[in-house]
């Protein structure tokens, strides 16, 4: 995982009619991502961005956004770029898959601390600083960000603590805890009912995607994990599914959702499908390189 700067550019614009010149506002967490930087333009009423190479190569252009709306340009954790706009929402581009847009709903990526703290109605997470606790169910989660951790407390009396980075998942006390950014006092991260009853504990992943709902058949998770064969396999076995050659199963379907390169099922692949009593779960295995496989979960309760 590429070490982070973890960067906003803001640009706050002015609302229609108010006849002030927009500014460019920079926030304190910076410019750039290691070698790659935002750079904004401006012209004829519309604002947007170019991302920038150190050899000053274009790797992506943004659509253009009416400088009518509030609109920001912000870094996230992982070395995407999400853009705001009051206007037209949020959109994420992904460096991983070539600069690959989606609809922040759709990409299965968190949103930057940023935006949860300027817009938090509309993008999921919670800041826990590290003098404060946050309860989900019969969870009680804390943080102590000057040194990584979380401390987790089961109202059944279990308790545990973890070093943590950006891009962990954790599993504990019914819930699926991901760590989406550390900040100097406080850690940004996203809880989801554990539907598919993986067990306790940190799983090893190189990139996390979740997409959750809840009210529609009641809940649902999709989780996919970029992570080494032997994880994804004996993560499947401590959570009692086997793996097996054969015909994709049905998943809901969700567009656009990236859950394979291209989003395209490719190449050789496995399938396990199980149901028991009032939960469905199903899983998808695909081999990437270098021994690393996609392992993409869906789990609801019926």
């Amino acid at each position: 995982m590429k070490r982070v700067l973890l960067v906003v550019l803001a640009w706050w614009l002015c609302l229609a009619g108010c006849g002030r010149t927009s500014e460019v506002n920079l926030t304190p967490q910076g410019l750039g991502y290691q070698d790659w930087k935002i750079v904004p333009h401006r012209e004829g009423g519309q604002a947007w961005f170019e991302v920038r190479s150190a050899a000053d190569e274009v790797l992506v252009t943004s659509p253009q956004y009416s400088l009518r709306h509030t609109t920001w340009f912000v870094w996230d954790g992982k070395g995407n770029v999400w853009a705001y706009s009051g206007d037209v929402g949020t959109t994420v581009w992904v460096s991983a898959e070539g600069w690959r847009s989606y609809p922040a709903d759709k990409s299965g990526l968190a949103a930057p601390s940023y935006l949860v703290q300027q817009r938090s109605e509309q993008h999921a997470g919670e800041l826990v600083k590290s003098d404060a606790q946050l309860t989900v169910d019969a969870l009680k989660i804390g943080a102590n960000a000057a040194l990584g951790q979380v401390r987790l407390f089961c109202r059944n009396g279990e308790e545990q603590t973890y070093s943590v980075q950006a891009g962990d998942l954790l599993s504990f006390c019914g819930q699926l805890i991901a760590i989406e950014e550390l900040g100097d006092d406080w850690i940004h991260l996203n809880v989801y009912p554990n539907v598919c009853s993986l067990p306790d504990g940190p799983f090893v992943a190189d990139d996390v995607r979740v997409w959750a709902a809840t009210g529609w058949m009641d809940d649902l998770l999709l989780l996919r994990l970029d992570m080494p064969q032997e994880a994804a396999l004996k993560l499947l076995a401590e959570s009692n599914l086997s793996v097996e050659r054969g015909q994709v199963p049905n998943f809901v379907p969700v567009a656009d959702m990236p859950w394979w390169p291209g989003g395209e099922v490719a190449g050789d692949y496995g399938d396990a499908h199980q149901s028991t009593g009032e939960l469905e779960r199903m899983a998808l295995l695909l081999p990437l390189s270098d021994g690393q496989v996609r392992l993409a979960l869906q789990c609801f309760d019926k």
